[in-house]
């Protein structure tokens, strides 16, 4: 509710006056409070603050990815926002510390926004690299390779490329991850 919204926001915003190891944190809350209202023109500013402080680790790519979505919603209206969007994700799909997690979320974010920016090429270019991305077999990340792959196979059906759209939902299905039933189904249609 609206009133759970702003009492989230004021614990927060207490807990990050006390500064300490917790008060980035807490920023990162109250931007994601309300990117989730899509008041996204308050929300950057508090994450480009958090950035300023040099996060490391989840920190940092949760703070980076919030500030990408947030980008992309205004994208929609402006798309200078969009571009800003699609360097936010590359930079977190470029650096070394990205786990396969963050890596693949933000190549899709990243897809998403150069979609919407009319990229279809280079969209798919962004799924692609999620769903040919070595697999680490102890842990693997089966979240954004499936919402990758299942974009990147719309796409091929949309361009009526039903070779390729069969190929990535055949390696989709080749996984031993949750969604594989789903893509055999997909590849079958």
């Amino acid at each position: 509710t609206e009133s759970s919204m702003k009492r989230a926001i004021s614990l927060f915003t207490d807990v990050a006056a006390l500064g300490g190891e917790f008060a980035a944190s807490s920023e990162l809350q109250i931007a994601l409070v309300h990117r989730s209202q899509l008041n996204v023109e308050k929300a950057i500013p508090i994450l480009e603050g958090i950035l300023k402080t040099k996060p490391t680790g989840e920190l940092l790519f949760s703070t980076l990815i919030t500030k990408g979505e947030s980008l992309y919603v205004l994208g929609e209206k402006d798309p200078t926002s969009l571009t800003a969007a699609i360097a936010v994700f590359d930079s977190i799909a470029r650096h070394p510390e990205a786990t396969a997690y963050w890596r693949n979320q933000s190549l899709t974010y990243k897809g998403n926004s150069l979609e919407r920016a009319g990229k279809i090429d280079e969209a798919l270019a962004a799924y692609e690299k999620v769903i040919n991305a070595p697999r680490d077999k102890e842990s693997p990340e089966y979240v954004w390779l499936y919402k990758a792959g299942l974009a990147a196979v719309r796409i091929y059906e949309e361009k009526k490329n039903w070779q390729a759209a069969i190929s990535t939902a055949d390696t989709l299905a080749a996984t031993d991850g949750p969604g594989a039933q789903a893509a055999r189904e997909r590849a079958e249609l």
